[in-house]
This record gives C-alpha cells, structure tokens and sequence, in this order.
C-alpha cells in the first residue's frame, strides 16, 4: 500500500542572484527518455502553453502586468515575517510559468490563477511566447548593464517526458534538460543542482536545494537563475559617505555609513510615502524607493501596496531635484524561502497534491505512482547596494536619468527607517526584484 502511495517529485529552485556575470554551465547532457508527441485529434485538449491555430496569443504586457500582480501578492505574504525580506517576481513567475506549461485542467487554472492571469484565461492561451518576448529582449541588454537569466531543466536519466513539453521549455525558455541519476545517487545529485547554481551566481547563491530535498523519488527539477549587475546613472561619490542613524525595525537608532547625494530623479509625494526613481546607467533599468513617512510605518505601506497604488505613484512621479540619503543595505538570507505554503494559501493547491495533481503535459507515465507533482518550491536571493551600484542575487537594479531643467530648491528624501525598494524593467515595466530593508546590516 505504502509503494502505491509513491509518486514522483517535481521541484522548481528559482534562484536569484546579481553579482559579477558568470560563465554558462557545462551544456546539459544527453536528454532524458521522451515520449513521441501523439498524433493530433479532435479529442486531443490543446497544450495549454504551446501556440496552436485557435489559442491567443498572450502579450508581453499581459505577462509583465500578471508578474506584477503575482509579485506583489506574495510578497506581502512572505514580508509578514518581519526583518529584511526579498523575492524576485521575474525568477519566480519563470520557474513557475515553465512548470505550468506542462500543467493540464484545474491544476493549470489554479496556478495560472496564482500567477496573476485572469481567472478565465483560455487553457490555450500562449503565456510562454509572451515570456520568450521579454527573454529575447533581455538577453539583448547592453553594457554597463548586466542582465543574464538561466534555465534549465534537471530529470531522472530513467523517466520519461514528453517530447512536447521538452521542446516548449527549450525552445520559449531556453532551458535544456539534463539527465541525473535521482534513483541512485540524489544526494550526489543535489550537489550537482546547486554547483550549478553557483557557477550562474558567482557563488553568491550557495546550498539553493537544503539536505534531503532531493530523494529517490524525485524526477524533475526545474531551475531559474537570474544575474542582474548595474552602475547608478548618478553615483554617490564616497567622500558624501558618513555615519548616520537608522531606525532597525524603525524602533532603534544606530550608527550606518549612509550615502548622500543630490541629482534630478522622478520624485513622487502622496499616499503616505515618498517614491524615488534611481536609474541605471543606460537608462533601461531602475531601482524605485518607497519610503514611508512615518518612521514604524512600513507594514501599513506593505499591506496597501498593490498594483494600482504603484502604477499611481510611478505615473505621478515628475523629475525632480532630489537630495537623496541612503545607506548602504545588503540583503543576504543564509537559508532559501519555502514558498509552497505562500502559493497554497494564494490557491494553487492541487499543483502540490500528490493525488490530484495534473502534469500530463509532462509526462503521461504507465503507472499512476509515477504521475509528477510538486513537491517543493525553493528561493534564494542577494541584494547589495553601494555608492557605485547595485549587485543582486534575487536583483536589485536602479537607472537614473538625469533632468536638465532649471536649479529649485531640492525635495529632500531620508532613507532613516525601514523602506521597500525595487527593482524594473522600466521598458516593459517587469519587476526583477521587490524587498524591505529592515536592518541595512543584512541581519
């Protein structure tokens, strides 16, 4: 009874990460068994993520506005636990829209639905070309930004997948299946995953996959790994540096070194919060700053935070003369975020149901004990800010242009007390990154 309750595990490991751009990882090794696509029929149900003649077409803009919901939800959601917090919405909604792609029925719906797309989306509806959009555009970021995002695909050397669904996430994803030995040897493979992991992040990612997250059961692994490295438009020279107070927790003052520096930013006032715009070199990207006005009142602007509040403040944000004071903040968990209780409790349930759950376009196994489920969802990130720039595992990126208008009297904006901070695409608008910084310390 207890070996027909066995089913293999699916796990999806986005891992965030910005430091120096690494090297691309050994090419992924011969592909898994992969079962031949069957011939269409009427019966046949469409491929939920795979364009067909009658599916729409998703646009980069229907993603980016869905990545922005998704991020925005769970990060409220993880932020509860107070300290410093960051997720990256881009790596997440990846991992996460690969995983879907081989997601049929109600366990599609519930994880579309989760990941911000309405609610009556046709299961047709090609999500993945939106995706490949915003990739194809990234990949062709120009220095001194960097921006490199991987995927790829780890599966037991002995199971089968779909032929389909390998092509789609190759293809839309740029992500190659490589074949491991799960059944013999997980432990040996779980250093394999997270060897790789760090190769992509310089190291700054480290032990993504913990002790015991891979076992014999598992089949599949799917990874994202996204390297984001800017230089601020307008840098903080080091001799404005200085020791300044800063609120942890908005409660306790202590001693920080803290940037200072005037420049033309779009600056935003209202709602209970000042908005700042730092741009990065290069003009594409940016890290946006929301400072409560009150000093303990970071919850209160976490819980409001929503699509619309953000959207309000962006658009009413006007170059401005800002004289800015920031301390230098790394965020740097030492141990990744179990997200699957967060996705539960936002509705995508069936996804982690080792009964229920549907990834037949994955894999469409003899025995029901070998149907795929997810089994976890693990997530990491590093974030560092400085007078030059940012450096991020899980991104922090900021672009700053410059205003030419005539000297006024300059807005002054004190980043004293806990503050949120992320980083876009301000092109497309996508958030690579969302987070708080409780303690600029990192603690």
């Amino acid at each position: 009874m207890l070996a027909a309750m066995r089913r293999a595990a699916l796990l999806l490991l986005p891992a965030l990460l910005a430091c120096e751009p690494s090297s691309t990882g050994a090419p992924a090794s011969s592909a898994p068994p992969v079962a031949t696509p069957p011939a269409p029929s009427a019966a046949t149900s469409p491929t939920p993520s795979a364009a067909t003649e009658d599916s729409a077409m998703a646009s980069p803009e229907d993603a980016v506005a869905a990545n922005t919901r998704f991020g925005l939800a769970l990060y409220q959601r993880v932020a509860q636990d107070g300290g410093n917090a960051t997720i990256s919405p881009a790596s997440l909604s990846l991992a996460l829209s690969m995983t879907a792609a081989g997601a049929r029925g109600e366990t599609a719906t519930q994880m579309r639905t989760t990941l911000g797309y309405p609610a009556k989306l046709p299961l047709g509806t090609d999500i993945d070309g939106a995706w490949a959009s915003i990739l194809n555009r990234w990949k062709a970021v120009a220095e001194p930004t960097e921006l490199a995002v991987a995927n790829r695909l780890f599966g037991e050397k002995s199971y089968t997948f779909e032929a389909d669904f390998l092509r789609l996430t190759d293809t839309r994803y740029g992500a190659p299946v490589e074949r491991l030995d799960f059944i013999g040897a997980p432990e040996a493979q779980r250093a394999t995953i997270n060897a790789w992991v760090e190769e992509r992040t310089k190291t700054r990612i480290d032990n993504l996959l913990p002790p015991r997250s891979i076992t014999d059961e598992t089949r599949l692994v799917l990874v994202n790994a996204l390297y984001f490295k800017a230089v601020w438009q307008d840098l903080f020279m080091d001799a404005g540096t200085k020791d300044e107070p800063f609120y942890v927790g908005g409660k306790t003052a202590v001693p920080l070194p803290t940037m200072r520096g005037g420049a033309y930013r779009n600056h935003f006032a209202g709602e209970g919060m000042a908005l700042v715009e730092l741009p990065y070199r290069g003009g594409e990207f940016s890290m946006v700053l929301l400072v409560p006005d009150d000093r303990a009142g970071l919850r209160d602007l976490e819980q409001k935070l929503s699509p619309e509040l953000l959207d309000r403040a962006l658009s009413g944000a006007t170059p401005q003369l800002v004289d800015l004071s920031l301390p230098r903040f790394l965020v740097d968990p030492p141990e990744p975020i179990d997200v699957a209780s967060h996705l539960k409790a936002m509705g995508m349930t069936l996804a982690f149901d080792r009964v229920r759950a549907d990834f037949s376009g994955m894999s469409k196994p003899p025995s029901p004990d070998d149907r795929l489920y997810i089994g976890n969802v693990f997530h990491k990130t590093f974030v560092a800010v400085d007078e030059k720039g940012t450096e991020a595992a899980a991104a922090t990126a900021v672009v700053m242009p410059r205003g030419g208008a005539k000297p006024a009297e300059p807005k002054r904006v004190v980043c004293d007390h806990p503050f949120l901070f992320l980083i876009r695409d301000r092109k497309s608008g996508a958030l690579l990154f969302i987070g708080r910084v409780d303690d600029p310390r990192g603690k």
